[in-house]
C-alpha cells in the first residue's frame, strides 16, 4: 500500500477534514485550559481584605482612600494570612448596588462595610410604636443596611459571649496559659507572647485538616507556626488597642434599633467626635449639605413645606461639604475559619490610629 505523504494528498486533506483538525485543536485547548483551572490553587477567603463603601457615601477618593489602602496591604496592618484586597464602591455605581452586594457577598470578597449613620431623606419608613400609633421616619443608611442584611452582619454587642469581641477574646486566650485582661492592660505595655507550643499545635492542625499545600515541607511548616505566633500576638494587640481607643473616646459602639423586637449593636462609630477624628473623611466620607449667606458663614434655615415666607430660600445658597461625622463600619459574617475573621479589627485600628488628632 503506497502511505507516501505527497503535497497533493497533503492539500487534499487539508481541502476536507481541516474542520475536523480545527475542532480536535480547540477540543484540546478547552481541555487543558479545564484542567488548569481545576487543578489550579486558589486564593481562600481568609487571604483576602475586602472593603464596600455604602450608599449614601461619597465614592471612595482615588487620592486618599486607594492610596491609603495600597499602603495598608503593603504595611504591618494585616497577618501574614491576608495577601490581596478587594474593594467594592456601591456609591460609585448605585442603579448596581444590589447586584454588586449579592456577587460579593456571595463569594466572601468583603469584610467591612463603612455605613453614615445619618438619615436618608429620600427614604421613608413607616414605624408603629408600642401604642399601635404610626409614625413616619427617614431612617439611616446605617439602619437601611442593617434592616435588609442584618443575617450577615457580625454582632458587636461587647457583652455578648455570641458577640464579634468576646468571640475573639476567647479564641486569642486559648493561646496563653491563663485568661488575659485584655481591657485592663494598655497598648504602652505591649502585646504579651502566647504560649507558641499552644500555637505549633493548633497550627499544624489546621494546616493538615484542610491540606494546605503551603505547608508540606518541616522548614514552611515552622515558617508558618513563627508567623502564626505573630498573627495571635497582633489579635492580643488589637484588642487592648480598641478597648483604649473606645475608653478615650475617638469611637463609640453604634446600637441600631429597627423594632421594638429588633435591636442589636451592628456598627462601630469612627467619628463621634470630628475634633478627634474629621480626617477620617479623606477615605470615607459623605456630602453634607447646608446654607450659607452672602458671607459664607453657614445658616440655619426652615425648609418646611408650610413656611409662610418662601421668599427666605433665594437669600441664602446651599452647599455642601465633605464630613465624617458618624461614620460607621459594620462587619460582614464570612463563611472563614475560626480565628481569621478577626483581620476587621486590626483594619479599625488603623484607621483610628492613622486619622485621629490628639485629643487636649
Amino acid at each position: 500500500m503506497d502511505a507516501k505523504i505527497t503535497k497533493l494528498r497533503l492539500s487534499r486533506m487539508l481541502s476536507y477534514d481541516w474542520i475536523k483538525i480545527a475542532a480536535v485543536a480547540v477540543a484540546g485547548i478547552f481541555a487543558w485550559v479545564l484542567i488548569f483551572t481545576m487543578t489550579a490553587t486558589r486564593i481562600k477567603p481568609s487571604q483576602q481584605f475586602g472593603v464596600m463603601n455604602f450608599l449614601g457615601n461619597a465614592s471612595f477618593n482615588a487620592t486618599y482612600f486607594y492610596d491609603d489602602f495600597e499602603k495598608t496591604m503593603k504595611g504591618d496592618v494585616f497577618s501574614y494570612e491576608v495577601i490581596e484586597s478587594a474593594v467594592c464602591d456601591l456609591a460609585a455605581t448605585p442603579d448596581q448596588a444590589g447586584t454588586l452586594m449579592e456577587a460579593r457577598l456571595a463569594t466572601n470578597e468583603v469584610d467591612v462595610v463603612f455605613a453614615a449613620n445619618v438619615e436618608n431623606v429620600d427614604a421613608k419608613w413607616e414605624v408603629t410604636d408600642e401604642y399601635g400609633e404610626t409614625t413616619t421616619k427617614n431612617p439611616t443608611y446605617l439602619e437601611q443596611l442593617v434592616s435588609n442584611r442584618w443575617y450577615q452582619l457580625m454582632n458587636l454587642d461587647l457583652e455578648s459571649e455570641a458577640g464579634f469581641f468576646k468571640k475573639m477574646e476567647s479564641y486569642v486566650n486559648q493561646f496563653y496559659n491563663e485568661p488575659q485582661d485584655f481591657k485592663a492592660a494598655t497598648m504602652e505595655m505591649g502585646a504579651k507572647e502566647p504560649d507558641a507550643q499552644k500555637v505549633e499545635r493548633a497550627f499544624r492542625a489546621r494546616a493538615k485538616k484542610n491540606k494546605d499545600k503551603r505547608y508540606k515541607k518541616e522548614k514552611d511548616i515552622q515558617k508558618g507556626v513563627a508567623n502564626d505566633v505573630q498573627r495571635i500576638k497582633k489579635y492580643y494587640g488589637a484588642l487592648v488597642e480598641f478597648y483604649d481607643y473606645l475608653e478615650e473616646g475617638y469611637v463609640e459602639m453604634t446600637t441600631v434599633v429597627l423594632d421594638e423586637h429588633n435591636t442589636g449593636v451592628f456598627g462601630i462609630n469612627l467619628c463621634p467626635n470630628e475634633e478627634t477624628m474629621g480626617d477620617l473623611k479623606k477615605v470615607a466620607a459623605y456630602n453634607q449639605y447646608y446654607y450659607v449667606d452672602e458671607n459664607g458663614q453657614e445658616v440655619s434655615v426652615d425648609t418646611s413645606s408650610d413656611s409662610s415666607d418662601s421668599s427666605e430660600e433665594f437669600s441664602y445658597t446651599l452647599t455642601s461639604k465633605l464630613s465624617a461625622k458618624d461614620m460607621n463600619i459594620a462587619f460582614f459574617r464570612l463563611e472563614v475559619e475560626e480565628g481569621f475573621q478577626y483581620e476587621s479589627l486590626l483594619y479599625v485600628n488603623h484607621l483610628v490610629r492613622t486619622y485621629r488628632t490628639a485629643q487636649e
